[in-house]
């Protein structure tokens, strides 16, 4: 025991370090985000506001109003749309940074503590362990984002789904801590806390809201068949608090309109047989080899805890199964709204929660498997011509299988815009480092800059700027065109209050 102690020690320490250094380059590149596109449409009454009044009671006063017009003709997840009209560049373009800080450390933060309070109270991992777990999970997750610009670099796409992604596992966290902390006044301010935001969530993202309500009904349900009342009663109340502001939401008037104006919607059935097929082709994309490593890594840790439980973990078919279906609840109201249409930043968080499904039923497997006799005797079997366990030794060839999983899916190819060879498929850390190393990272925010510098000239009304030399990955989500009319054009001209603003022509 002392020496498995040791050694997770050694593995927490080592894992720190490299958890550490691969967000460096993450932080370092946000240094270089700029807005664009729905920052400028949705940020410009807020903008405005603070350049005349410098007055931050005006500049929210501003943002929920423009939320309450959208609710009315066109939107209606409310506090959403409320953080939308507040990016972080309404109080000036060196500000944004901040939107993708705050997108980072709410994720990180709130899911290390998600999969570490899970590991803790349901599966009675030691602290150490469900540390391991929890930074295992969190930089796996990080690193292998869908698509990292729409999930932490562009702050409207962000702030919409990550952070309220972000959010409800705090909701829960807050719930499962509520429910075990000895002291009752912690119990309480902690059960408040989950209370409230639980009513946050739901005028968030229809995706998280509704996989939300899920999870709290089955839970619910479990504690009332448990004929537990009190947890069933108060879980009952955060269902409540989610489902009040859910359904405001989803009043919208306009809702139906913009339905339209995306496409020819699916019939609730449709969308529900859509996102158990879609949920198969994500759960797939999700498990690559160096994140299938990464289990492998946790399993022992796992394993370990879970044997120990007295609870023999009945029907682990059923709880994949269920556990499966509130994977795939994200994607209904998309499928719902949006015909076959599946954005990437609603594929960021439905890849995001294959890591806490993942766990759970992961771990409810491995309890069910340490409480069976035939796997009993045939560890015990095992044990007399297995050579004898090595931690060390298994955490190196984690590591040298996991750095050769990770560049089996690297991919080099020929760039269509410039003709040259590009990197594709990269881990998030790897991708950022490249960008700044190579130094696109800073070219690409000295132009944006540059072209600040014409748009804020009180001189110029119709503004034409040079198309950008550099688009890195991490940091270009949509551009102006040569076309005044188009939508992102004018938004920036509004934003900015030219007459128009384009790029220049490009030569024949």
């Amino acid at each position: 025991m002392k020496m498995e102690s040791r050694m997770d020690r050694k593995a927490f320490v080592i894992l720190c370090i490299l958890f550490f250094l691969a967000l460096i380059p993450v932080f370092w590149i946000a240094l270089y985000v700029y807005p664009s596109a729905d920052d400028l449409s949705y940020g410009v009454a807020a903008s405005h506001v603070w350049r005349e009044t410098h007055s931050l009671t005006s500049v929210f006063s501003t943002a929920w109003e423009g939320a309450m017009e959208k609710y009315q003709t066109w939107q209606g997840s409310f506090f959403a749309v409320f953080l939308m009209h507040l990016q972080p560049a309404v109080f000036g373009s060196s500000w944004y940074t901040l939107g993708t800080v705050i997108l980072l450390m709410s994720y990180l933060a709130f899911s290390s503590l998600f999969f570490y309070t899970v590991c803790r109270r349901f599966f009675s991992c030691e602290r150490l362990p469900a540390a391991l777990v929890a930074l295992t999970l969190s930089l796996l997750s990080l690193l292998f984002t869908y698509d990292p610009v729409e999930a932490f670099f562009w702050y409207n796409g962000g702030v919409y789904y990550t952070f309220f992604y972000s959010i409800s596992l705090l909701v829960f966290s807050l719930l499962i801590l509520s429910a075990t902390v000895k002291n009752k006044a912690a119990s309480i301010a902690l059960y408040v806390c989950s209370l409230l935001l639980s009513f946050f969530v739901g005028g968030g993202n229809y995706s998280t809201a509704l996989m939300s309500a899920v999870i709290l009904f089955l839970v619910m349900a479990l504690l009332a068949w448990k004929r537990r009342k009190k947890e069933a009663v108060q879980v009952l109340l955060v269902f409540v608090a989610l489902m009040t502001s859910f359904v405001i939401s989803m009043l919208a008037p306009d809702n139906a309109v913009r339905q339209m104006a995306s496409g020819a919607p699916n019939s609730p059935v449709k969308a529900i047989l859509l996102s158990l097929v879609y949920g198969v082709y994500a759960f797939c994309n999700c498990t690559t080899v160096p994140v299938v490593v990464g289990w492998a890594f946790l399993t022992p840790f796992l394993y370990r805890a879970v044997s120990k439980i007295k609870f023999r973990f009945p029907y682990p078919l059923v709880v994949f199964l269920l556990a499966y279906g509130v994977f795939c609840t994200q994607g209904t109201p998309v499928f719902y709204a949006l015909g076959f249409s599946m954005p990437e930043r609603v594929i960021d968080i439905i890849y995001f929660s294959y890591y806490p499904i993942v766990l759970l039923v992961w771990s409810y497997f491995l309890g069910w498997l340490s409480h069976q006799s035939w796997w009993s005797a045939w560890l015990e079997n095992q044990k007399t011509r297995m050579p004898k366990w090595k931690p060390g030794v298994f955490y190196v060839l984690v590591l040298l299988c996991f750095c050769a999983g990770t560049l089996g899916l690297v991919r080099i190819e020929k760039d269509p815009q410039t003709g040259g060879m590009q990197m594709e498929g990269l881990p998030l850390s790897a991708q950022a480092a490249l960008s700044l190393v190579t130094g696109e990272a800073q070219d690409f925010h000295a132009q944006l800059v540059e072209r600040e510098s014409l748009y804020e000239d009180p001189t110029l009304l119709d503004v034409r700027v040079e198309p950008l030399r550099e688009k890195p990955y991490l940091l270009f989500q949509e551009d102006i065109t040569e076309d005044p009319d188009y939508w992102i054009n004018e938004a920036v001209a509004e934003y900015y209050g030219k007459d128009s603003v384009a790029l220049s022509k490009t030569k024949e």
